[in-house]
């Protein structure tokens, strides 16, 4: 109980893919979402819903929600509720979610929207389980926290090269865990009890060009997403485009990043590119 097998979908240049799980909502069939560390809240296509599924979450007032991602991906629906299983856990009442009717993209923006089933279309993927540590953008919960006990207290995401990997719910981190960053409560008014500033400061190296910035921790992309500014001063360092917005980093290129904040400025990781690496 409480360990969930993860699946790796659409790797991109990469062995790891995006992570994905086996869940029910109310009374569906298991769906497979992606798990998002990326953005909060439960998002389910519901053409991939019985007719039956569908009727017990809609809330009396179909309120409508769109919900845009960093990547260019929106989805638009509206409001339901539900409860929730993952790993042989149910949540304790109805959670709020997103039945998701479209999905679309932003003109300018690369966008997986392919990578989603709708109306029998498209790929494998029927929702997205966000899990993300900071307030939802669109009001929606991290429905992990409504698990029972410990198991909606922390939780981990490991992830083998080319093998998936394990959602661990009740886990926390162990020795062997490489790297530590420690997150602020958010305590801005307004801001929910069980809600953390997951942007920290951290600083990249790439060659001999270094900055500093606030990233997004996000398990739903598989790209290191830089400012136009930034992305500019690495031109030297890429081969030819890959596409018409990523970039792949020559081999032999050092990329090291380092966590800053007023009383701790320790190296994270560092390693050498081979050709596969992306920016």
């Amino acid at each position: 109980m409480g360990a969930v097998s993860l699946t790796s979908e659409h790797g991109y240049l990469d062995d790891y893919g995006l992570p994905t799980a086996l869940v029910k909502v109310g009374t569906s069939a298991p769906l497979r979402l992606l798990v998002d560390t990326g953005s909060v809240g439960l998002r389910v296509i519901e053409s991939d819903l019985s007719v039956t599924a569908r009727e017990t979450m809609l809330c009396e007032q179909r309120v409508e929600t769109t919900a845009t991602f960093d990547d260019g991906l929106k989805l638009t629906g509206v409001e339901a509720e539900a409860k929730f299983e993952i790993g042989g856990l149910t949540t304790a009442s109805l959670v709020p979610l997103q039945l998701v009717q479209s999905i679309s993209c932003l003109a300018e923006m690369p966008c997986p929207s392919n990578y989603y089933r709708v109306n029998g279309k498209g790929s494998g993927l029927e929702g997205v389980l966000g899990i993300g540590l900071a307030p939802s953008n669109v009001g929606l919960p991290n429905v992990l926290e409504d698990l029972p006990g410990r198991y909606g207290n922390s939780w981990s995401i490991h992830m083998v090269r080319g093998k998936g990997g394990e959602l661990l719910l009740g886990a926390f981190s162990t020795p062997s865990t490489m790297s530590v960053i420690h997150l602020r409560r958010k305590v801005e008014p307004g801001d929910e009890p069980d809600t953390w500033d997951d942007s920290p400061s951290l600083c990249w190296a790439v060659g001999n060009q270094s900055f500093c910035g606030v990233p997004s921790f996000d398990s739903g992309s598989n790209f290191s997403t830089f400012a136009n500014n930034t992305a500019l001063r690495l031109s030297k360092y890429h081969a030819p485009p890959f596409g018409s917005h990523a970039k792949v980093l020559n081999a032999g290129i050092r990329v090291s990043l380092h966590y800053l904040s007023q009383v701790e400025n320790f190296g994270l990781f560092s390693l050498v590119t081979s050709p596969a690496t992306t920016k």
